[in-house]
């Protein structure tokens, strides 16, 4: 796999020019709380839990009745960002029809000196526990309850494998995941052993912030957790992602092969790490269309 990883001055470059992209994109794609639209309907803040940062937000177009719904998982290194990244996923999906939730998680604290630390599993307890909200709840939002995909990006795509493959959750939280149709990860780190994660020096302090005890780094690896029963999944991931290793996503739709599971991997040439949103947000290019055809076609098959 050493094909695979991208060199040290190469990888700087390819850093600087994302940023560029993803600072274009904020001013393209305004928060949708500030971007009121007549023929959208928005939820915001909507509490599914006790922690304050327990909070979700719904999208659909007016006239929605049981909308495929796509439940969607922020990224920031577990540590950072929040569920106002849907404005950059939302506004395409809306236009094809789909009920769009955003969800919040408790953030690790890592990046915060003076911030209470909350390590795994506290996330993956969040997504749980937001996805069991979404089953009893969204029917009354638009959304169809029996027709559930879920989207992740980078820690999101983390998150949204672990909540798929870990049914230690679904038992916890009596998820009936007859109910999810399929999922996409979006650049994800799915084996957090791969001793390339800890090349960039970002990632060795995202992933210590998330796990505090080195025993619970396989655990909270979702490659460990792959049977053979998930739902189909998507993987996609840019060859020029200087942030996330492939290897992860290579990794992980060798894992669901051997077992059987329905998957299909996207390797795109000039995506790197941050830009899949301003990607997003558009519906001609190969990202989005990706998604949209994978999307079309799990829901047809529901």
């Amino acid at each position: 796999m050493t094909e695979y990883i991208i060199e040290k001055k190469k990888a700087e470059e390819l850093q600087q020019a994302d940023y560029e992209a993803y600072a274009v994109s904020e001013l393209e794609f305004p928060l949708l709380s500030q971007q009121p639209d007549k023929n959208r309907i928005d939820y915001f803040d909507i509490a599914y839990g006790k922690d304050g940062s327990n909070k979700l937000d719904i999208h659909h177009l007016k006239g929605a009745v049981r909308n495929p719904v796509i439940v969607f998982i922020h990224g920031g290194g577990w540590a950072r960002r929040d569920k106002d990244q849907s404005r950059f996923v939302a506004p395409s999906l809306l236009k094809e029809g789909y009920t769009v939730v955003s969800i919040n998680y408790r953030l690790t604290g890592s990046l915060d000196e003076n911030a209470i630390k909350i390590p795994h599993p506290a996330q993956i307890e969040d997504c749980a526990a937001a996805l069991k909200w979404v089953t009893e709840n969204i029917e009354t939002y638009g959304g169809d309850p029996n027709n559930i995909m879920l989207l992740g990006h980078s820690a999101g795509a983390h998150l949204t494998a672990l909540l798929i493959g870990d049914t230690r959750w679904h038992q916890k939280y009596q998820i009936d995941f007859n109910r999810i149709k399929g999922w996409i990860g979006l650049s994800g780190i799915y084996d957090l052993t791969l001793e390339e994660n800890y090349a960039h020096e970002w990632m060795p302090v995202f992933i210590r912030g998330l796990i505090d005890k080195e025993e619970e780094i396989r655990g909270a690896s979702p490659i460990e957790h792959i049977k053979g029963t998930e739902p189909p999944c998507l993987l996609i991931h840019g060859r020029n992602d200087y942030l996330v290793p492939i290897t992860n996503s290579i990794h992980l739709f060798d894992r669901l092969s051997e077992k059987r599971s329905i998957a299909q991997l996207e390797m795109i040439d000039g995506i790197a790490h941050m830009d899949y949103f301003s990607r997003l947000g558009d519906a001609a290019h190969p990202v989005y269309k990706a998604i949209s055809q994978f999307l079309r076609k799990i829901v047809t098959q529901s």
